[in-house]
């Protein structure tokens, strides 16, 4: 099983973690829960800033969003062994 984790922390302190599991024999599609958590990731980072769809992107991609307020959003996958 895979794990993605959008993590929101304000000023080192977290304050909260949505996972998004992904189970190998699940009816569940792969791609409608990684859609769920770049949207959750997307959401959270545009209520610190405006940016553009290509800098949502670039922040998707990379993972890892800061600002100068202290906020840290960051999306992440791991793997579970059973």
């Amino acid at each position: 099983m895979r794990i993605i984790n959008v993590i929101y922390i304000m000023s080192g302190i977290l304050q909260w973690i949505e996972s998004f599991p992904i189970y190998e024999n699940s009816t569940y599609s792969e791609d409608t829960q990684i859609k769920s958590a770049e949207e959750l990731f997307e959401k959270t980072i545009r209520k610190f800033e405006n940016l553009s769809d290509n800098e949502i992107e670039e922040y998707t991609e990379i993972g890892y969003y800061c600002n100068m307020n202290g906020d840290d959003v960051i999306i992440s996958w791991s793997n579970v062994n059973n």
